[in-house]
């Protein structure tokens, strides 16, 4: 990349990461978080769904390492928990699939944990600075390059802007402003719902890994159980339409062993999420008045892009990001 600097608005798990493979070209990145950022694993404001269960899976997890190479061994110091998932029980509709064969390890941990660590190991490049609390305003070019306007009155100015602040993101709005007409997006609405609760199970567990109940169009309702850092376990429900859990229920794992929420030691309050839809926006037909504007605008599906490999793969070259996250160069 040619580009000297770069701007990253929002410093999320894709934020971090588009800082980290931005710096790699040998850019000086600035990143802008609405958030006061914690240095300890708590739950934010920017991240509604950070208390609902979190892993890497195999394939991010590798490309995750390319990036910021021992972040894995990080992941693990900190009580991360591996899980090979050939070996994970998991309940289909046709019964429980066998747990013999290995297969793909994953780590299993808490989100604002993972986000934690990513966070410190990206801001320990030089060429990478966060600014903490800066809620960005307005975005305009300035000649050949973008300026970006924050609500505190501060600027700042940059050869490549990313916009990674997910469904809050105001990039639709700017680019109106700069005269880009931005085509209504598509939208996939599967009405989905989850509630997770974190939990102390006392001994012995019944189980050494997770454990997944998959929803079906015949259930409408799943359930998943994840062990995370400090022995503790994420109990969470799914639904579609109107079986959208309000509150984590006893999850079965076999027929005479169970992990059940009234039986353990709370270590979090019940937290609910809906999942608002999935949009997807035509932008190879835009038009721009601006220089510069609209040339290399595109929006990625974070639930899309998990399930294609070929994206995934593509993870250390172009880093991932969430819903709504856009790029202006």
């Amino acid at each position: 990349m040619s580009h000297r600097s770069a701007v990253v608005i929002g410093a999320g798990f894709a934020g971090l990461l588009t800082a980290a493979a931005a710096a790699q070209t040998g850019a000086r990145v600035t990143v802008f978080e609405r958030d006061r950022l914690s240095d300890a694993p708590d739950p934010r404001h920017g991240v509604p769904q950070g208390e609902q269960p979190h892993v890497l899976l195999h394939r991010g997890l590798r490309a995750l390492e390319s990036l910021l190479p021992g972040v894995e061994r990080d992941l693990l110091d900190v009580g991360g928990v591996k899980i090979n998932t050939g070996r994970m029980p998991w309940l289909s509709p046709y019964g429980w699939f066998p747990v013999d064969p290995p297969s793909y390890e994953i780590v299993s941990l808490t989100r604002p944990l993972l986000e934690l660590v990513v966070r410190r190991r990206v801001l320990a490049d030089e060429s990478i600075d966060l600014r903490q609390g800066a809620r960005v305003s307005s975005l305009a070019r300035a000649g050949q390059r973008w300026e970006i306007q924050c609500a505190d009155g501060s600027a700042a100015f940059a050869d490549l802007v990313v916009d990674a602040s997910g469904r809050s993101s105001r990039l639709r709005h700017w680019l109106d402003e700069l005269g880009v007409a931005v085509p209504e997006p598509a939208t996939v609405d599967a009405k989905l719902g989850y509630a997770a609760r974190r939990y102390r199970a006392p001994a012995p567990v019944p189980l050494r890994s997770g454990v997944v109940i998959a929803a079906s169009p015949y259930t409408e309702a799943g359930a998943l159980v994840l062990p995370v850092e400090n022995q503790d376990w994420l109990v969470g429900a799914v639904g579609y339409g109107s079986k959208r859990p309000r509150a984590t229920r006893p999850i079965p794992i076999s027929d005479n062993c169970a992990i059940r929420p009234s039986q353990s030691w709370p270590q979090s309050s019940n937290r609910s999420a809906t999942w608002p839809f999935t949009a997807r926006r035509a932008t190879d037909g835009m038009r721009t008045a601006t220089p510069g504007a609209g040339r290399s605008v595109c929006w990625w599906s974070a639930m899309r892009c998990a399930r294609s490999t070929r994206s995934t793969a593509k993870a250390s070259r172009s880093p991932p990001v969430r819903p709504s996250s856009s790029g202006l160069s």
